[in-house]
């Protein structure tokens, strides 16, 4: 039903037949639940007779990955980001799944090639396999990026001394995040989330 718009169910009750709406598949989900909801309310399989409409109160709705649900970068593997998080997702009417973690684990740099992964390919492929999986439930990925975090010698620094950061102290030394106002830093994060989005259009924000 196009008129409910994303997310939005439309449930008939009749005694002889229930019908179920949804301006999408997320809409569909959300009527089903409205269906268990009012059951169980009533703490039976009764429902009451005529119309009821919702549409979502937001458009977008983050959640954090649920139990059982790795939402840590990189490994999306189904064994730890199963479908069945999704259709968990899908059932509460969440459509945006935080995912959280080190940037280093998407970075292919010709700016900053000293900070390229070995395991990128590896790595971009089980993230856009888990985004094409999520999509099939109406559930996209939100990412919270954790920016490097590197040693004072660390070979990019001994190159280009001057997209160090200032840096805090830890107990196992003090760590530097790349020059938050340098032009080649912010080069290097267009670069790389110009091409994490483009390989991965799935993801939400």
């Amino acid at each position: 039903a196009a008129d409910l718009g994303p997310r939005g169910c439309r449930l008939r009750c009749q005694p002889d037949q229930i019908t179920v709406e949804g301006g999408d598949v997320a809409g569909l989900w959300a009527g089903l639940t409205w269906l268990e909801w009012e059951m169980r309310c009533r703490r039976g399989p009764i429902l009451p007779v005529g119309e009821i409409e919702r549409r979502a109160a937001w458009a977008v709705q983050i959640s954090q990955g649920p139990w059982g649900g790795n939402y840590s970068v990189p490994d999306f593997s189904p064994e730890y980001l199963s479908d069945d998080a999704f259709r968990l997702y899908a059932h509460y009417g969440v459509n945006s799944m935080m995912i959280y973690g080190d940037l280093l684990c998407y970075v292919q740099s010709d700016i900053f090639p000293e900070l390229n992964t070995p395991d990128y390919a590896h790595n971009m492929a089980m993230l856009q396999d888990a985004a094409q999986r999520a999509a099939r439930y109406g559930v996209q990925f939100s990412y919270v990026v954790v920016g490097p975090k590197l040693r004072r010698d660390h070979p990019l620094f001994q190159r280009l001394p001057e997209v160090r950061g200032t840096g805090f102290d830890r107990g196992t030394g003090r760590l530097h995040f790349l020059c938050s106002s340098h032009e080649l830093c912010l080069d290097f994060y267009r670069e790389t989330f110009t091409r994490l989005f483009s390989q991965v259009p799935q993801l939400a924000g």
